[in-house]
């Protein structure tokens, strides 16, 4: 009799990546997750981007992917967003993140987190902590990297390495399932609380340094190739444009070109934490102006507040603005 077998399901994707806006749901449809032990989770609107949702699951409970995915000689990069709640204990609990193991032997036990208030990455007694102490109440990204050809285990927060080193062996974990927010296999030892997740991704090989700091710190990134896409991390797709057209003579192909004689613009939305204390923020941009005066970007909120970020003054310089807690601070290029 034969046997036939679902390679996708044995042969690791290129992509899995769960959003958890409202759901468990693989975007690819194929590692979709569901609720074990009770369905009392806790989500939190809007998530990490200023849209959706992240969700934060209970100590008595876990999300749980019933697929096989093969972790054996391969490499891998998972990566996503946390959010640690003031009530979570950071120097003695175990903040799961995601794991795959089924037993508790060196190398064979994948799990990863906050562990004591720093990045972890584990394969059972062959660990990974970053050197950083993270707080409460606010956004990290954190990725955990590991390279099966050198045995390299890396960590990372904000998109910035945060802890390295070659593991004593190669990872020959062989669980059939994976798990999002608990490692079941652990009854005994470890104290595990959570925090909330958000668009927790993993890919079967190593992301580059720069793939991570872009994932971690890249918000939008709209080229403007006849196209109003933004083909940054985050796919905002909230954008509105009046009377704009492309231009050929871009500085990189295309350009967006905006004409003030017919009140041409360009506005998209989502930035949630873009006005909010603690969240530093940069643009960039290529402009070729036609005239010295005028607005090229402005940032304007629900609240009523309105700040003409980059333009041009009275005196036709190029100035940048940003608004602080006593007032509107500038500066001029001279």
């Amino acid at each position: 009799m034969g046997m036939s077998v679902d390679v996708a399901l044995i042969n690791p994707l290129t992509i899995i990546q769960w959003l958890f806006d409202g759901d468990f749901n693989d975007v690819y449809g194929t590692y979709n997750g569901y609720l074990v032990n009770n369905s009392n989770v806790t989500w939190m609107s809007p998530g990490y981007a200023g849209y959706g949702s992240s969700v934060c699951f209970l100590s008595t409970n876990y999300m749980l992917v019933n697929h096989y995915l093969n972790f054996t000689s391969i490499s891998f990069t998972i990566s996503g967003w946390i959010w640690i709640p003031a009530s979570l204990s950071l120097s003695g609990n175990f903040f799961v993140i995601f794991s795959h193991c089924s037993a508790t032997n060196p190398d064979t036990c994948l799990h990863i987190g906050i562990n004591g208030g720093r990045v972890f990455l584990g394969f059972y007694s062959d660990d990974l902590t970053g050197g950083t102490s993270l707080s409460s109440n606010q956004w990290y990204h954190v990725a955990y990297v590991y390279d099966q050809s050198s045995l390299r285990q890396t960590v990372y927060l904000n998109g910035i390495v945060d802890g390295s080193r070659v593991a004593s062996g190669s990872y020959k974990g062989t669980a059939s399932v994976l798990v999002v927010g608990a490692v079941p296999s652990f009854t005994w030892g470890v104290i595990m609380n959570n925090g909330f997740i958000d668009k927790l991704t993993l890919v079967s090989r190593v992301k580059t340094s720069a793939e991570l700091l872009d994932e971690a710190t890249l918000v939008a990134y709209y080229p403007f190739d006849n196209s109003y896409t933004d083909l940054g991390p985050n796919q905002f797709i909230n954008s509105t444009t009046v009377s704009t057209m492309f231009d050929s003579s871009g500085r990189f192909n295309q350009a967006l070109l905006i004409n003030s004689t017919n009140s041409s613009y360009f506005q998209t939305t989502s930035f949630y934490y873009l006005g909010q204390t603690k969240y530093p923020y940069s643009f960039s941009l290529w402009i070729y102006p036609f005239v010295n005066n005028g607005t090229i970007l402005q940032v304007s909120s629900s609240n009523g507040w309105c700040v003409p970020m980059i333009g041009f003054d009275i005196s036709g310089r190029l100035t940048i603005q940003t608004m602080g807690s006593n007032g509107i601070y500038a500066a001029s290029l001279t």
